[in-house]
């Protein structure tokens, strides 16, 4: 049972991360945000990678291994988080987490369609639950608007707008909230792309620290330009990013070993109950970023019960 409860560690984590990334993008861009994570992810995997080094437990490395984690590292740094990260920013954390979880709907398809894979009964089940969820999110979120950021660099807290009581408030919304969705469900396609290149290289290096380590490296090179946004930055938003960098990192850290021990089946399936975290700490200590109700609540549970189908089948 402890890789089962790693993988559970693993997605409160996850949940806190994506709450704390969300409260520090109110005085910064996505992309700035992506820098600050991407350059702690560094900071970390590569002391641990010094480590290995030392004592002699770093496998070989070759070319071809580190171009798959590079390869890796620009899909999910430069592409998927940052991506992820104007989801949430529009739609909140506890939406967008949603939608990204939901989006494995679309990597399932484009396998049936293009690889020709046949799906089994629990994936069929699995996905009609979260393309059942999906469409009750999409009428939940139209009528329940979170706080929306303000341009980056303004120094002004975020705001609310209010559906319906002013025709462009109310188009600014929907906007924004397709803005959203695409967001977040392209975010989970090059999420799925990016684990799979990584594990491309891992075949010629077997060493997941320096498979993140690298890849966080080559990652955060196109987000450089935004590194002027973080000198601006209150004490309350780099305690936001500190512990939101702090909780990705150990949440990797958290996820591989619940892979290695519990399997990749359980552990994705228990990995995957991050958005119903999300929710449930969005509701008991960021109320003033986050609307929760009760059906978003049952939504989550939906969604993520058929991500738990779809990994067991």
């Amino acid at each position: 049972m402890q890789g089962e409860a790693l993988s559970l560690v693993a997605a409160l984590v996850t949940a806190a991360h994506i709450l704390w990334i969300r409260k520090g993008m109110f005085q910064v861009s996505p992309r700035a945000a992506v820098l600050m994570v991407a350059g702690f992810t560094v900071l970390v995997f590569g002391l641990l990678s010094a480590g290995l080094l030392a004592a002699g437990r770093m496998p070989g490395l070759n070319w071809k291994g580190l171009l798959f984690f590079a390869g890796a590292g620009i899909l999910e740094m430069t592409f998927a988080r940052n991506l992820f990260y104007a989801s949430i920013e529009r739609i909140g954390a506890s939406r967008g987490s949603q939608v990204k979880t939901s989006a494995v709907v679309i990597t399932a398809g484009f396998s049936i369609l293009f690889l020709g894979e046949s799906p089994s009964a629990f994936d069929l089940l699995g996905m009609g639950f979260i393309v059942i969820g999906a469409v009750l999110l999409a009428g939940e979120s139209a009528g329940n608007p979170t706080p929306v950021n303000p341009p980056a660099g303004s120094g002004q807290s975020g705001v609310s707008l209010p559906g319906g009581e002013a025709g462009d408030a109310s188009l600014s919304w929907k906007r924004r909230r397709l803005a959203g969705w695409i967001y977040g469900s392209l975010a989970a396609v090059f999420f799925a792309g990016s684990n799979v290149v990584r594990g491309a290289g891992l075949d010629h290096i077997p060493s997941p620290i320096l498979a993140v380590f690298f890849g966080a490296l080559v990652g955060a090179i196109p987000m450089l330009p935004w590194w002027r946004e973080i000198r601006n930055l209150d004490r309350g938003g780099w305690q936001s990013f500190a512990l939101g960098s702090t909780a990705s990192a150990a949440s990797q850290g958290l996820a591989f070993s619940g892979y290695m021990l519990a399997g990749v089946a359980v552990a994705t399936a228990l990995y995957n109950t991050a958005p119903l975290f999300t929710v449930l700490l969005a509701y008991m200590f960021f109320k003033k970023y986050e609307r929760i109700t009760l059906r978003l609540a049952l939504i989550g549970l939906l969604i993520t019960t058929g991500v738990a189908f779809m990994s067991l089948g």
